[in-house]
């Protein structure tokens, strides 16, 4: 999967209240454990995580785009409001580090 959708930034603007978060972490699209924005075209945006590289993530959202996965509320918006899967941007917007002592990063991000 290329990661030319990939939005590039060290902070990013809540959609509905303006508020804007910094981006602490350096977040490509082979990190795991990321909390991601996904962004269309006419400005909402939808997070997600996965604890899998994050081009992975974004291609399965991808595929449910192009074959208009009902269950899948991403591709539900795109396909009700004709959005192309090409104008899909996202986003990594915290990578998710290890506990100190007890407990894992699987539990904390799923």
């Amino acid at each position: 999967m290329s990661c030319n959708a990939i939005m590039k930034s060290n902070a990013f603007y809540h959609p509905h209240t303006g508020k804007r978060f910094q981006v602490r972490d350096t977040i490509t699209c082979n990190t795991k454990y990321v909390i991601c924005m996904i962004k269309c075209p006419c400005g909402l945006c939808y997070i997600d995580k996965t604890n899998r590289e994050l081009k992975t993530r974004i291609s399965e959202h991808k595929s449910a785009i192009k074959n208009k996965d009902q269950k899948s509320p991403i591709a539900r918006h795109f396909s009700m409001c004709k959005h192309e899967v090409s104008a899909m941007r996202f986003m990594g917007i915290e990578a998710v580090k290890p506990p100190h002592g007890e407990g894992d990063r699987e539990t904390l991000i799923l």
